[in-house]
């Protein structure tokens, strides 16, 4: 998660991926407000499971 949470704080663009769905919907909670944010639509259910 470091790389792109650094990326927003300089304003620069970024993309996250990864292979672990659990990592990945953790990531995609922490950026939901991002401004430009966009997701897989079939990442939404899974994320509310990790939602904190």
């Amino acid at each position: 998660h470091k790389v792109p949470i650094a990326a927003e704080r300089l304003g620069r663009r970024w993309l996250a991926t990864d292979k672990i769905m659990e990592w990945l919907a953790i990531s995609r909670n922490l950026f939901t407000a991002a401004p430009g944010y966009k997701s897989n639509p079939m990442l939404d259910e899974l994320a509310e499971l990790y939602r904190a």
